[in-house]
């Protein structure tokens, strides 16, 4: 069973107020508590339900190829903690980070109800939790370095997210036909090419931002590690080994 933290989730349950939570001012330079509406308590609860029952005996999508990149998965899989909490702004739903040299996937319960899943609720928990484990997963081995310069950055995006999007799209990547999103991936590089040698600092920010974040296919970055990693499926152990180290220059 992974490790769980409910006690944000189940102080809000109590009435006590999380909103001081040191979760909040952690996962950016900013305060992300938001709120929570009352009247969906009983949803929530059902959501919580769902979390709790994934987690009992959670297995990651393609785990025959995690297993291959990441031997020491099981580890990382008891060790790393997963945090129930109630009260992020959108879009934050699930982040995967560093706090205190511990590493934790946090989820949003009121995000989620949000989503109105229904009978696609779990399928959905376990793609979320198979995204951010590869995460916790492959920066064992490529930590994020406070001194990365801003295209090292962009490698070490494009390298991290493409690998997740891609093991997390479907439960088999090598049942994956992406070729009806190319206009996607095309979109994707044109931005690439124009922002990889952006000098100045303020718009090297909104470019790392919204190659991360925001609609799906829009993430440009997450996109075009996406498309990486799945024209290469066949040497998926070989690129991993090579890291993110000049990536761009291969796709470019």
């Amino acid at each position: 069973m992974m490790r769980v933290d409910d006690s944000i989730f189940l102080d809000y349950l109590s009435g006590k107020d999380v909103s001081g939570h040191w979760l909040f001012n952690q996962i950016e330079d900013c305060y992300l508590f938001s709120g929570v509406d009352n009247r969906n308590l009983e949803g929530y609860k059902q959501v919580y339900q769902s979390f709790m029952e994934i987690f009992k005996e959670f297995k990651p999508w393609n785990l025959s190829i995690i297993e291959q990149l990441f031997p020491y998965y099981k580890e990382i899989l008891q060790n790393v903690t997963v945090l129930l909490s109630i009260g992020f702004q959108d879009p934050y739903d699930c982040v995967f980070f560093t706090y205190q040299e511990k590493q934790y996937i946090c989820f949003d319960i009121a995000r989620f109800h949000c989503y109105d899943l229904k009978e696609r609720l779990k399928s959905v928990i376990t793609k979320l939790v198979t995204h951010e484990f590869v995460h916790a997963c492959a920066f064992v081995m490529y930590p994020e370095e406070d001194t990365f310069s801003y295209q090292e950055k962009i490698n070490h995006l494009i390298f991290h997210e493409g690998l997740a999007h891609l093991l997390a799209y479907q439960e088999n990547i090598y049942d994956i036909d992406l070729h009806g999103y190319q206009e996607y991936y095309d979109k994707a590089i044109k931005r690439l090419a124009k922002d990889y040698n952006e000098s100045d600092v303020e718009k090297q920010k909104i470019n790392l931002s919204e190659g991360t974040s925001g609609s799906y296919w829009e993430k440009y970055l997450c996109i075009i590690g996406k498309f990486y990693f799945y024209e290469h499926r066949d040497r998926l152990l070989n690129l991993y080994a090579e890291g993110a180290q000049n990536i761009v220059e291969k796709i470019l």
